[in-house]
């Protein structure tokens, strides 16, 4: 389930509304709104290498509205999480937990079950690239027939535009081949 970023911005901020983070959650709130593009709503953290678990059930005491994990280790301070994580690229994977297990539906939209495997996420980013060459194509495309018949300033643009493609093209290409190399090798080491 791919999940835009909008979707996933709107959540944390219905999140927080409730949560009203102030200080160490404040800070995690901004780390995750900028990581957004790496971040996972799921329902069980299991096989998460980063992970967040934010409680809004205020019945239960002490109220503990953060929990984390890297790699195994828990963490328990939101500003201890930020440190370990922010230098990295992984996904972060974030479960929230809803008084009396009541997932509202606009949570049930954002959240998987859970945590992907590294396959998954590998095809899933192939997918998205070669969406993002597509695109660059058809802008390449329309653009270079329009040059013949275009003033000089428009031209310019064109110009520009066109190059700017071409590097976008290239750019998204040696990135697709890198992760085409990955999945293949994560393809080897999954063979029995």
């Amino acid at each position: 389930m791919q999940v835009d970023r909008q979707a996933k911005l709107e959540a944390l901020r219905r999140i927080a509304m409730v949560l009203r983070p102030d200080g160490p959650l404040l800070v995690l709130f901004g780390f995750l709104a900028g990581a957004v593009d790496r971040l996972e709503f799921v329902k069980d953290l299991e096989g998460a290498g980063i992970g967040v678990q934010l409680s809004l059930d205020s019945r239960v005491w002490p109220r503990v509205p953060f929990r984390g994990h890297v790699d195994g280790q828990a963490i328990l301070h939101p500003i201890a999480f930020v440190d370990l994580v922010a230098g990295r690229d992984d996904e972060v994977y974030v479960r929230v937990d809803f008084p009396w297990g009541h997932e509202p539906d606009w949570y049930q939209k954002v959240a998987a079950d859970g945590v992907k495997s590294r396959r998954q996420r590998l095809e899933e980013a192939v997918a998205s690239l070669r969406q993002r060459i597509d695109f660059a194509l058809d802008v390449y495309r329309t653009a270079r027939p329009l040059l013949e018949s275009s003033t000089e300033e428009e031209r310019r643009r064109l110009q520009f535009v066109l190059q700017t493609a071409r590097q976008e093209i290239q750019s998204l290409s040696r990135q697709l081949s890198e992760l085409e190399a990955q999945l293949g090798s994560q393809g080897e080491t999954q063979a029995p």
